[in-house]
Formats: C-alpha cells, structure tokens, sequence
C-alpha cells in the first residue's frame, strides 16, 4: 500500500513538472488566452489537488475566496501560479496553510501563506533583488515559472516574512467589473 502511495505520489509530481515545463514553453512563445473568470476558478483545481496532500501530512489548508469576485487573466497561467504558490507552501507549512482572495484597490489580491519558517536571508536577499532560485535536482523551477507567470499575468509577485513564522506570497489580478464578459485584451 504505501508503495503504491509513493509510486502515485511520483507519478503526479512528473506529471505536474511535465506541465509547468510545457507551460513554460507557452510563456516563452507569448501565447496568452484572457478572459473573465471567477476568482473562485483560479483557485479551485489546486485546491483540490492540495487538500489530498495537506491531510497526510496533518496540514491544514484554509480557503477563503469570496463568490462574486471575478477576475480578468489567462485561466491555466493563474491556477498554475496558484498550484505551484501551495506546493512550495505546504512543504514548508509546519501546521496550516491559508489561501486568500480579497477586492483590494489595485484588483484582486491572491495571497498564499504558511506558517513554517520564514524565506531563508540568502532566498529573501535573492527574491528582493529580482533573481532566481539556481537550479538544481531538488527544485529551483517553481519559484522561476511563478515570477514568468506573474510577468506574462501583468503582475508582480510579493514575498514577505509573516510575524511569528512563515512566509506569505501575494499576486494581483485585474478585477473584472459585474457583468464583464468580454475576451478584450487586459
């Protein structure tokens, strides 16, 4: 039984890295497909994907994104940006990980925050100056697509220590007005 957990666990790790990097090749080529979403629909598919993983692991993942929020983006982009800001946030989560959608006066505010410990300085310091995670066997492509999703959205992703533990991520959407439909260019 747990073989066959850890060989499913795997499976969809590859799978999610075969995506993002197909994705990626998307952003590289410019393509983008706008229109207006519900807020709800950035984050749905992550989260269902994410609750799966946070129960095992005794984490508890909170939701809070409002019905009635509607959003101007490319839907597979945001819920990619939204997939990737909770994998690296439940794995550094040490009880609970929170997942926000709120109006603000620049649009719509995704935040992602856990309440492990905070960015390392030398990550900070690295993020601060707009650089890169390096590479490597372990990671350091989650973070890049994020900021290349961000840039490609029209948006800035944010990173910030939390007091009392943990790191939060923020991105902002264009909110969309009531009864906007429209595919026009964001």
């Amino acid at each position: 039984g747990e073989f066959a957990r850890d060989v499913s666990r795997i499976g969809r790790a590859l799978l999610l890295l075969i995506e993002d990097l197909a994705l990626w090749a998307r952003l590289r080529a410019g393509t983008r497909a706008l229109a207006v979403h519900p807020a709800a629909a950035v984050t749905a598919a992550a989260v269902a994907l994410h609750r799966t993983l946070a129960g095992p692991a005794s984490l508890v993942l909170v939701v809070a994104v409002p019905e009635g929020l509607r959003v101007g983006t490319d839907l597979v982009l945001a819920q990619t940006l939204v997939r990737n800001l909770l994998a690296n946030a439940l794995k550094f989560a040490r009880s609970q990980v929170e997942l926000r959608a709120e109006c603000t006066a620049e649009g719509v505010r995704f935040s992602v925050r856990n309440d492990g410990a905070p960015l390392p300085p030398e990550v900070a310091a690295r993020f601060t100056a707009n650089l890169d995670e390096p590479l490597s066997a372990t990671g350091g492509l989650g973070l890049r697509l994020c900021r290349e999703i961000c840039q490609a959205l029209g948006t800035r992703l944010e990173a910030v220590s939390v007091a009392g533990g943990g790191t939060e991520f923020a991105f902002t959407l264009r909110e969309a007005a009531a009864g906007e439909k429209s595919l026009h260019p964001f």
